[in-house]
């Protein structure tokens, strides 16, 4: 990094927040100039100081990490923001991609990881978690050997696969009828023909399935 880079950490964990602020202080590139609770104080923060980075936590009361983020990217073209999450999920992830975001890490590696992860991206480039690396990496497998053992899966259609989603999340057929505007027979036809594809017979099988699976079928 040429100059010093300026540190906005957004969390809503006052304790938190002290520990990053220490990891960064280690480094005579960096320099955190502010630090807010959630994102009213993060926006007025920004618009008084000038930021070169944003550190922020996905999950706060009030305006969340990806909402926030949104808003920061309309408004300031030149500022990065590095996304911390407890969660490896794939959608949150893709996500930050969609928005712009320049780096993903999850909090139990965030003390370890923040300091790289700043230099990473002063350095125009995107840094992620290795732990989220390798677990993509692990579900990209699982997911091939789920549809090598079930190549019926390669067949459903995005609305079956809504359907599933839906009965991931317990909904009854009735709920799901009402979630999608259409009747519950036609439902009722949906997960009979999923149930052809995945050669599987009955609905608490079904729902076995969708169980043991759930994490590979989002």
């Amino acid at each position: 990094m040429e100059t010093v880079k300026k540190i906005l950490i957004v969390d809503d964990h006052p304790l938190f927040r002290k520990g990053i602020k220490s990891v960064l202080a280690e480094d005579t590139d960096v320099k955190v100039i502010g630090e807010a609770g959630n994102s009213e104080e993060a926006m007025k923060l920004i618009e008084k100081e000038t930021v070169d980075i944003v550190i922020l936590d996905l999950q706060m009361p009030g305006m969340s990490g990806i909402e926030l983020s949104k808003m920061i990217k309309s408004r300031y073209k030149n500022i990065s923001i590095i996304l911390l999450t407890m969660h490896k999920d794939e959608r949150i992830f893709n996500n930050s991609l969609e928005y712009g975001l320049e780096a993903y890490i999850l909090k139990e590696n965030a003390v370890e990881e923040v300091l790289k992860a700043v230099h990473v991206v002063a350095d125009g480039n995107f840094y992620l978690s290795p732990s989220m690396s390798e677990y993509m990496i692990q579900k990209s497998m699982k997911q091939k050997k789920l549809v090598d053992e079930n190549p019926g899966i390669k067949n459903l259609s995005e609305k079956e696969k809504e359907i599933l989603n839906l009965i991931s999340q317990n909904k009854t057929t009735k709920e799901i009828a009402e979630a999608l505007f259409v009747s519950y027979k036609t439902i009722e036809n949906h997960r009979a023909n999923i149930c052809k594809k995945l050669n599987i017979t009955g609905c608490n099988a079904l729902l076995k399935f969708i169980i043991e699976n759930k994490t590979l079928l989002s």
